[in-house]
């Protein structure tokens, strides 16, 4: 189930992603042929528009910082707790292994403690994989925000 929301999660990231840099190409087209359009000379709405072009990637850049920092505060907490399991896995295991009397016993010991840290490991792995993609989609969102709108504002009527 999990590993299903994250092919989902990493489809939406690049469809977004493509669609953020198609709406981006549109809008950089628009604006700098009236750059050119102005020249030295812009009007009201040409400078309006301009000065607009500086604060939208400011305030975007804002967001997404924002928003991608509390993401990886989140996963460094994460990867925190499952280190911290893994420390307790490890220590319980060797004082297991102490209290062998033999080899079987040892062995036993040995194989738990393994499927114990492989089973961590492999979970660790998924959530990094969802967390990660979920900074990135959460990291694009005001970026694609702004340029979707852009593109159908600034779309030739």
């Amino acid at each position: 189930m999990r590993k299903k929301h994250t092919v989902t999660s990493l489809f939406d990231l690049a469809r977004k992603t493509t669609e953020t840099a198609a709406a981006s190409a549109q809008t950089i087209h628009h604006r700098t042929r009236r750059m050119a359009k102005a020249g030295l000379t812009p009007n009201q709405r040409d400078r309006k528009e301009f000065a607009l072009m500086g604060w939208e990637k400011l305030e975007a850049a804002a967001e997404a910082s924002a928003h991608v920092g509390t993401e990886w505060l989140r996963l460094n907490q994460r990867l925190g707790a499952i280190a911290a399991q893994q420390a307790i896995i490890n220590a319980t295991a060797m004082f297991s292994l102490f209290g062998n009397r033999n080899v079987g016993q040892m062995m036993q010991t040995q194989s738990a403690w393994n499927r114990k840290s492989l089973a961590l490991a492999n979970q660790a792995g998924s959530e990094l994989v969802t967390a990660l993609t979920r900074s990135a989609s959460k990291g694009l969102k005001p970026v694609h925000s702004r340029a979707t709108k852009n593109a159908r504002r600034l779309k030739p009527r």
